[in-house]
């Protein structure tokens, strides 16, 4: 069965879509096309185009199946790829529901539908309220950001890039000899540098790597975190503390100078040049600066591209004998966070053999080396590791758990376990649930997380039509008893690294159902212990938990073969040993 063959009723924010959309053309009376999120459904497009006045409906997404369904009058712009394919059909007014991409349309997109016929892009925003925006007036600001880009890329970023190489390796110079240097520095000292110790995979990681260090006796390591420890950036706090593990906030620049004066006036000087070139970044590099010569670490291991980018360049400052970037997904430029600097202080940092650069992925590294123009080989892949306990959770905690979830002895669980942001596709996981909800009447809905739209999927589901089948639970520390009680674990991320949930998930013998991108394909093969589903559309998520739930050989599988083949790939031994063969130790 196709995705599209499922049926599915509209939602009440649908529903409030369609309206709109009617009350709008009847008031003004000009005929419409209407931009949709990614995740929109089957059964809202169709509704649309039923409505007279609308002439066609445009995804952010890529949608080749549907085009051949609708034809003219279906299309999609497609920001990320980037991808442009307008309907044929177009109105005079587009109505555009893209949540948070307000503004994104694009130079080429805003071409295109002014020589369609579009005169007015009506945007509708929750926060903004509706703003009208003439196509002519929109091509005219486009153009300008495009030009401002385009000479960012092609002049400005260069230059500095260059400034910069120029700079450092007038630094290098400056430098005694590297045994000197390394002499000034404590051996064995490993720094973790991290924005915070939240809620998240990459933060997990960065615990199970300290701690599986401590474990082989690297007993010197100290973590500095940017954001104060208080909730939810302190999540994983405790479990640092329990091993001894100094945390430090990197405190602000204040008044001071950037060595001491055995540094010499000349690169004193040349330190100052970084940091001006550095422009609004400065300050947070001479954070980390002033931390690695108080610290003196023998190792860097910094995580995530805005530390990476920022603590790497402190690091070659102050002369630190090794730099490890931890790279822990996809390039930045998939991503709302990529940062325009970002790309120049890679390729710079990338030019000197001190650094290395880590991803957990083969997709992930070859998305870095693309994006960075460099070859994949350098970059080493080193994927993530577990503490995987042995035991099975007891059947009284599961039972226990079914009664605290108010899901009955026998009901099928479908769960998700996720950061609530638009990368992670909570909403589609909603509205996926849903149509599950009306196939399977036994099945139940556990969604483990939170994250900045919280309070937006609480309030999607509470206007649920699956609402009293739907279990919001936040934030969990017992996210291993609560795999126990799942049948099934649905992944509907937009882009990953290496996601950690399907691996713990996997280990418990769950059999999954995930959207194949970035290094999902590294985990579990199609169609074995789990399955790829056909696309960001809650009807495809839905379909592909249907056949999870229906192919008792999936779930056979799962539990014989999954867990032993997880404590295998992914153990925090050898996750570990790879990691300290990456700082020149074994």
């Amino acid at each position: 069965m196709s995705a599209g063959a499922l049926p599915h009723a509209l939602g009440p924010a649908e529903e409030e879509v369609l309206g709109l959309v009617a009350r709008q053309i009847g008031e003004d009376g000009r005929t419409a096309s209407v931009v949709l999120g990614a995740d929109a459904g089957d059964s809202l497009i169709d509704a649309l185009l039923a409505l007279a006045g609308v002439e066609s409906v445009i995804l952010s997404r890529t949608g080749e199946a549907l085009s051949a369904r609708h034809g003219g009058r279906f299309g999609w712009l497609d920001v990320s790829v980037p991808e442009v394919r307008l309907p044929g059909r177009m109105g005079r007014v587009v109505h555009y529901f893209v949540a948070g991409a307000q503004w994104n349309l694009g130079s080429r997109a805003a071409c295109q539908a002014w020589r369609l016929g579009v005169r007015t892009i009506r945007f509708h925003d929750v926060d903004l309220g509706v703003q009208d925006v003439g196509v002519k007036a929109l091509l005219f600001q486009e153009g300008w950001k495009s030009l401002i880009y385009r000479l960012g890329q092609t002049y400005f970023v260069p230059v500095l890039e260059a400034m910069m190489r120029r700079v450092l390796r007038q630094l290098q110079k400056e430098t005694d000899s590297p045994a000197a240097a390394s002499a000034a520095f404590r051996p064995g000292r490993v720094l973790f540098a991290v924005g915070s110790l939240g809620p998240g995979g990459s933060e997990r990681q960065v615990v199970n790597t300290i701690l599986g260090l401590k474990a082989r006796g690297a007993d010197d390591v100290v973590l500095v975190h940017q954001w104060p420890m208080s909730p939810p950036n302190d999540f994983f706090h405790e479990d640092l503390a329990r091993a001894g593990v100094p945390c430090r906030l990197l405190e602000g620049a204040g008044d001071v100078r950037f060595g001491p004066p055995s540094d010499g006036a000349r690169r004193s000087r040349l330190v100052r040049r970084v940091l001006l070139i550095c422009g609004g970044q400065s300050n947070l590099v001479l954070n980390y600066l002033r931390m690695f010569r108080q610290e003196r670490p023998e190792v860097v291991h910094a995580w995530l591209d805005d530390v990476n980018v920022h603590a790497g360049l402190a690091a070659l400052l102050a002369g630190v004998p090794r730099i490890v970037l931890g790279c822990r997904s996809l390039s930045p430029d998939h991503f709302p966070f990529h940062q325009i600097y970002m790309r120049p202080l890679y390729r710079v940092l990338l030019e000197n053999p001190s650094v290395t650069v880590l991803n957990n992925s083969e997709a992930g590294a070859r998305s870095y080396a693309k994006w960075l123009g460099v070859s994949p080989g350098r970059f080493r892949v080193v994927r993530n590791g577990f503490d995987f306990p042995e035991e099975e959770v007891p059947a009284a905690v599961s039972d226990r758990l079914r009664a605290e979830l108010r899901i009955p002895h026998g009901a099928t669980v479908v769960g998700g376990v996720m950061r609530l942001s638009a990368e992670k596709g909570p909403g589609l996981w909603i509205r996926a649930a849903e149509i599950v909800s009306q196939r399977v009447e036994d099945a139940y809905f556990v969604l483990v997380g939170d994250g900045p739209l919280g309070e937006e999927i609480a309030a999607q589901v509470a206007a649920s039509p699956a609402q009293a089948r739907i279990r919001l639970l936040g934030k969990r520390r017992d996210v291993r008893n609560l795999f126990s009680v799942m049948d099934v674990l649905v992944l509907t991320s937009m882009g990953e690294g290496l996601p950690n949930v399907l691996i713990e998930a996997q280990a418990m013998g769950v059999p999954v159902a995930a959207t194949n991108v970035g290094g999902v394909g590294e985990i579990f093969d199609d169609g074995d212990t789990g399955v790829f589903v056909g696309g960001h559309t809650p009807e495809a998520v839905a379909e592909g938990v249907l056949e999870v739930i229906g192919n008792e050989g999936i779930s056979q599988r799962s539990r014989r073969n999954a867990p032993a083949r997880m404590r295998e790939k992914f153990s925090i031994a050898r996750m570990v040993g790879e990691t300290m063969a990456a700082y020149g130790r074994h």
